[in-house]
């Protein structure tokens, strides 16, 4: 293992940082199959998901990612509670090692996350903290250091994850109470720093859940990510886009309601890129999964629909730049089967998810959605987003 030593800025201690990796990926001759990314190509679009080094020992796992994915999100190698020991101890190696892996295999890298603004998702050090200035000095020190020790390949940073509350009601307060919470206005700060310590092509992204659609059950969250969103930018914190992650179940019906949301932040200039997306069986622990493994056609097809019409509402929009899956196989997912929420079956089979993502990104018409895409780049002069798939911006 390599070290370096930072001296941290404000009143930060020399920090020892780990930066070189024992890398657990490696790269594999891919199989050949039909390919999500190739199906992209042209269309300007991003298709990727989560990857996880633990899995990174199958063979077939690995071999899939490749042939599939143009853009990978390290699934946890790259959040503060795996890398920051201590105020004085970071250790950057499994981030580093899966971005490496990424680039030797020509896939981009969304970074995620510098911080995530809810509770018992930071370190301990972090949690119980009570001191703002430290806090935000090591704000501020932790972002600095993490833009530098993974350098500039990420396209993408989630600057702040999940800081806005999940109240229904529409007078319940904008923002989660976290370890955060103590520095004043830490969600423009974290982007402040970020925009000043990112590379040139690197975009700064708030990424949440459940505030997709802007009507239904959630509409009251939507509406209060939509307004800390839209004061980040007309103060200018540096906020490029906003990720929705959409962890939903096969009942899941507000798809007018994302689309219209997708294009109140096209409206503001802001990329919508979708993050996270997981199609289970049921969302809710009260509402218990009924089915079995594997799913009745019927359920099978339902999910296929439902995967579709979040793609095409993607595609449709102009500031929709990536479309990634919280995983890609139910093999290896973050919830337990019968839950099979993911494209691929256990065996690495294709489901008719898979298929129906497939036969959209296939069909759909370039020239009319790279003329659309490039307008609307042009009126918010975004560049860099999409330097694949046939145009850059």
């Amino acid at each position: 293992m390599k070290f370096f030593t930072i001296i941290a800025a404000a009143a930060s201690p020399v920090c020892a940082i780990k930066t070189s990796s024992e890398a657990v990926w490696t790269t594999q001759d891919h199989v050949s199959t039909p390919s999500l990314k190739e199906a992209a190509a042209g269309l300007g679009l991003y298709v990727g998901s989560a990857l996880n080094q633990k899995y990174a020992t199958d063979a077939t796992y690995e071999s899939q990612s490749i042939s599939q994915f143009d853009d990978m999100t390290p699934e946890n190698a790259c959040k503060m509670k795996q890398i920051a020991k201590s105020y004085t101890e970071l250790d950057f190696s499994g981030c580093i090692a899966a971005v490496e892996w990424a680039k030797a295999n020509s896939m981009q890298v969304r970074a995620h996350n510098l911080i995530w603004s809810a509770p018992g998702h930071s370190p301990s050090f972090v949690e119980s903290e009570t001191d703002a200035t430290k806090l935000e000095a090591f704000m501020e020190f932790y972002i600095k250091s993490a833009m530098a020790a993974i350098g500039d390949y990420p396209f993408v940073w989630d600057v702040d994850n999940e800081a806005v509350s999940n109240g229904a009601s529409t007078t319940s307060a904008i923002l989660k109470t976290s370890p955060w919470s103590i520095i004043d206005d830490h969600v423009c700060k974290a982007f402040q720093y970020a925009k000043k310590y990112k590379y040139a092509n690197q975009k700064l992204f708030y990424n949440d859940y459940k505030f997709e659609a802007e009507s239904g059950v959630w509409q009251a969250k939507s509406d209060r990510v939509y307004t800390m969103v839209k004061d980040l930018v007309d103060r200018d914190c540096g906020i490029d886009g906003v990720g929705f992650q959409t962890h939903i179940d096969i009942t899941y019906d507000s798809f007018d309601g994302i689309k219209s949301n997708v294009a109140r932040y096209a409206a503001i200039g802001m990329e919508v890129h979708f993050t996270e997306i997981d199609v289970r069986c049921s969302q809710f622990s009260s509402v218990p999964c009924t089915l079995a493994s594997p799913w009745p056609a019927a359920n099978l097809t339902q999910q296929a629909k439902i995967y579709r019409k979040l793609l095409s509402i993607c595609l449709s929009a102009p500031n929709c730049l990536s479309y990634e899956t919280w995983g890609f196989t139910d093999e290896y997912s973050f919830v337990a089967s019968p839950q099979d929420p993911f494209p691929l079956n256990s065996s690495f089979e294709e489901k008719p998810a898979y298929q129906a993502i497939y036969a959209t990104l296939k069909k759909w018409n370039r020239t009319k959605r790279a003329a659309m895409v490039k307008k609307w780049a042009k009126k918010w002069k975004i560049t860099g987003s999409v330097q694949a798939d046939g145009y850059t911006l």
